[in-house]
């Protein structure tokens, strides 16, 4: 069996979430999912944010002993709402089977800004 210094685990937290102004097809955000179980992972993305409900439930696949990336900029949740850009806010991450979770922001929309990476809480 394989171990990680950051055990994997069904809910994993992101409290810095910032989906930035993607129009220029470089900036975005990703969320990396490694499942090293033996079963398929359902899992549901929630947003909470300063002033409004949560936005959820975005609800993805990841295979037994694989890794998925998802580009949070793509995905819509059932009634096929969109997290939006330039807001600050939250990810709460559930799982049905323990997986470990990298969340990714490239921010190219100035010169001077960059990549941010993250694991989860």
């Amino acid at each position: 069996m394989i171990t990680f210094p950051i055990p994997a685990k069904t809910d994993w937290y992101f409290p810095d979430a910032y989906l930035p102004d993607t129009s220029n097809h470089i900036s975005h955000e990703a969320l990396c999912i490694l499942n090293v179980s033996e079963s398929d992972a359902r899992i549901e993305l929630t947003c909470y944010f300063e002033d409004r409900e949560p936005l959820g439930a975005f609800v993805l696949e990841c295979p037994a002993k694989r890794t998925k990336h998802f580009r949070l900029e793509t995905l819509r949740n059932a009634k096929g709402q969109a997290i939006q850009e330039c807001i600050p806010y939250a990810l709460h991450i559930s799982s049905s089977t323990p997986v470990l979770c990298q969340y990714t922001r490239v921010d190219a929309t100035k010169p001077a800004y960059t990549l941010m990476t993250a694991m989860g809480l």
